[in-house]
């Protein structure tokens, strides 16, 4: 069985890129689209399970939000973990989602997405990285 696969939506090329090389040094396969239509179309490829939707909230076109609530349809199971500069703002739209404040700190974010995927082993995968 292969890394846990990542789809990481924004529509800044600079976020995704950091975001993507980060997560691949961590382990996890990652996919990127530049926005939601291209994250749906993405979803609807694959061969495999996406294992976490990381998108931002705010894209031109469709949402985060909007996203999210397209690619359960796809992926019933699909956890999403949201990362914006205004989390604080859409909290009651977040479906109980947890959301990663930009800018961020990549250890903070590995931990999100740890705790997102495995939250019964946080603790475990975490102290492994410095």
């Amino acid at each position: 069985m292969g890394a846990p696969a990542i789809l990481v939506v924004d529509d800044e090329e600079a976020v995704r890129a950091v975001v993507k090389k980060f997560l691949e040094h961590s382990g996890y396969q990652v996919l990127e689209a530049g926005g939601g239509e291209e994250a749906l179309h993405l979803l609807w490829q694959q061969r495999f399970a996406i294992a976490l939707l990381l998108t931002d909230i705010m894209m031109p076109g469709i949402s985060g939000i909007e996203l999210a609530a397209e690619a359960i349809k796809v992926q019933p199971e699909l956890p999403v973990l949201f990362m914006s500069g205004y989390c604080g703002q859409y909290g009651d739209s977040l479906n109980g989602n947890q959301c990663v404040q930009k800018p961020f700190n990549l250890q903070e974010l590995l931990r999100q997405v740890v705790r997102t995927l495995q939250p019964d082993r946080i603790h475990d995968r975490c102290t492994r990285w410095p």
